[in-house]
């Protein structure tokens, strides 16, 4: 009895289940705002469907460890140029891909040609090519050479007053050239001859001619002498002195001579170079023969002195001749013992 009882209960069990599958599969489920949480709807057959409880997560699938990728070797898969990146690829045991860029090589340059020539004074030009690209080149400038001068050549002689001019030629090319001055020589003077005597009170005058060239002359001044007077008819024109000496014409009338003192006898004798405007260049024999007053002799251009002229003449101290005389007579200048001047 009850073995048939259990059987009726799981016979009825299955034909609800049997049912309720087939409702679930031929109909679809209309949500209604209105229904209660946790209340099951009527189906149209009457049945009901199952209650679904609220905030109920749905079954958990089985969770997976995380994938770590393992990947190859770097391929390269674009090459780099000297200017542009690369790229390369490895790929992972799963499939998975990763890609990067690789940075460009750099230019390989060459040692360089010279396309152009530097000169004297333009920069010249070196090209490079590259090594892994011979379309990419480069340009370098290659400084000036500079000039490489000679020895030079005197184009314009200096003179005593005026520059002269040196001209260089460039060794390297001979259309350059450069010019230097050359400093003037300056002037070779002579020693130089009197125009004009100084006088007691007027200057004289001095006139040079350059030994390089005798159309450069000069002239300079000769300070006033006191010592020197222009002496007319016995008396100095600029100061008024007095000669006191015997002056007497030559018989050619061309100079003077010194025959002695004109008067009173005078401590110093002080033979002029002119008188009446002719040279005086002659003393006469015996013309202070045996004087004992002078003390001082003083004698101009005179070129004769005659014999005995001043023989013993004892109080005679100093005596000036000049550079002029050529000719003395016997005892001409004997002024004493032991005191003679030639």
């Amino acid at each position: 009895m009850k073995k048939k009882i259990l059987c009726s209960i799981l016979a009825a069990m299955t034909a609800a289940t049997l049912v309720f599958g087939l409702s679930a599969c031929g109909e679809e489920e209309i949500p209604d705002s209105g229904s209660a949480p946790g209340i099951s709807e009527q189906t149209p057959s009457g049945g009901q469907k199952p209650q679904k409880p609220e905030n109920q997560d749905p079954p958990k699938e089985e969770q997976e460890e995380p994938h770590t990728h393992i990947f190859g070797e770097w391929k390269t898969i674009k090459e780099p140029t000297c200017e542009g990146k690369g790229e390369r690829e490895r790929v992972c045991a799963c499939g998975e891909t990763e890609k990067e860029e690789t940075d460009p090589l750099d230019h390989d340059w060459d040692d360089g040609t010279v396309t152009k020539e530097p000169t004297c004074d333009e920069k010249g030009v070196k090209t490079f090519t590259c090594k892994r690209d011979s379309s990419h080149k480069k340009t370098e400038e290659i400084e000036e050479a500079g000039h490489e001068w000679g020895d030079g050549t005197i184009t314009k002689m200096p003179t005593c007053e005026e520059k002269g001019i040196i001209t260089y030629t460039c060794k390297r090319n001979s259309s350059h050239t450069k010019s230097e001055e050359i400093a003037a020589e300056g002037h070779e003077w002579d020693e130089g001859t009197i125009v004009t005597q100084p006088t007691c009170s007027k200057t004289g005058s001095k006139s040079y001619t350059c030994k390089k060239d005798n159309t450069h002359t000069k002239t300079e001044e000769i300070p006033v002498d006191p010592s020197v007077h222009a002496y007319f008819d016995g008396t100095c024109r600029d100061c008024g002195k007095k000669l006191g000496l015997d002056m007497v014409l030559s018989q050619d009338e061309n100079y003077y001579i010194v025959k002695g003192f004109a008067g009173e006898e005078m401590s110093e004798v002080d033979i002029p170079s002119e008188y009446n405007g002719k040279p005086v260049k002659e003393i006469a024999e015996k013309a202070f023969y045996l004087n004992k007053t002078i003390t001082n002799i003083k004698i101009g251009s005179v070129k004769t002195i005659g014999a005995s002229a001043f023989h013993n003449c004892t109080s005679v101290e100093s005596v000036i001749f000049s550079e002029g005389v050529t000719t003395i007579g016997k005892s001409g200048t004997q002024i004493r013992s032991g005191f003679e001047e030639h």
